[in-house]
């Protein structure tokens, strides 16, 4: 299986940088799209668990951007709770369209399964923060009032230079733009160092108000139907964090990404 590593240069630490901030490097799986259903194969998810596991160098989590399960029943969660049972690192997820349709119950598996929507962690001097952009039994997104106080309060609280990761399911910033409040969204994260957007997709990488977008290779995308995701295993983003840059690598075949300076007014 061919590899393709993602390089994107992206600044995260400025010559600024507050004393006892760590900026040690650490690498992160990003997957999406797992789509569980109560009866169907684990072997997938497994893999990927084995395969995390293995890793010479750990990864310090893993984040699912979304569509979890393919009903949004708590049978479908269990089975996500039961595939990743053994995996070595803490694993954040964000719900995903598929995760709060069902009728009557809405948002409440989710929940039931993960403790909240959305939350927020830190990791060597890096920002996380994980969305929700659904709407129950609906398939578009938005995020609500009372989401967007809450991540206005949360990156305050943040040093100016601090570097930002979030994640969520719905795409941020594509043609057709599936979240219908994302210029709200775009203008609250503006003042802050948001340095990447992870969502769902296709394997895809585009660029926002100079912010770089990814989305991780899926089980249901061209290609990877085809059994090109490797021996098996659910396919995926390894993304690894450094002061300087963060480098992408999916582990399918990819569109290739130019070096691009993180200072969005060099940005093309």
């Amino acid at each position: 299986m061919r590899q393709l590593i993602i390089a994107v240069c992206l600044l995260l630490i400025t010559d600024g940088r507050s004393a006892g901030q760590s900026d040690q490097p650490f690498r992160f799986v990003h997957v999406s799209d797992l789509r569980l259903t109560a009866a169907g194969s684990l072997d997938p998810l497994r893999k990927l668990v084995t395969d995390v596991n293995a890793m010479s160098s750990a990864p310090a989590f893993v984040v699912v951007t979304g569509n979890i399960t393919n009903a949004g029943i708590p049978a479908e969660f269990a089975r996500f709770t039961e595939g990743t049972r053994g995996l070595a690192c803490p694993v954040y997820c964000a719900p995903g369209s598929l995760d709060v349709r069902s009728a009557g119950l809405g948002k409440e598996p989710f929940v039931t399964a993960f403790s909240t929507l959305y939350s927020s962690f830190d990791k060597n001097g890096v920002h996380c923060v994980t969305l929700d952009s659904t709407i129950s039994q609906h398939g578009g997104g938005h995020i609500d009032s009372a989401q967007l106080k809450w991540l206005e309060s949360d990156l305050k609280k943040l040093k100016k230079d601090t570097p930002v990761l979030v994640f969520l399911h719905h795409p941020i910033g594509r043609e057709t733009a599936p979240i219908d409040n994302e210029e709200q969204i775009l203008r609250l994260i503006a003042p802050h160092n948001v340095v990447a957007i992870f969502s769902a997709g296709a394997n895809t990488h585009w660029r926002i108000n100079g912010i770089d977008c990814f989305a991780p290779p899926i089980l249901n995308s061209p290609g990877v139907q085809a059994g090109e995701h490797g021996r098996g295993g659910l396919p995926y983003n390894m993304v690894e964090v450094d002061p300087a840059k963060i480098v992408v690598t999916p582990s399918d075949s990819g569109k290739p990404v130019t070096r691009m300076p993180r200072d969005r007014s060099t940005a093309e």
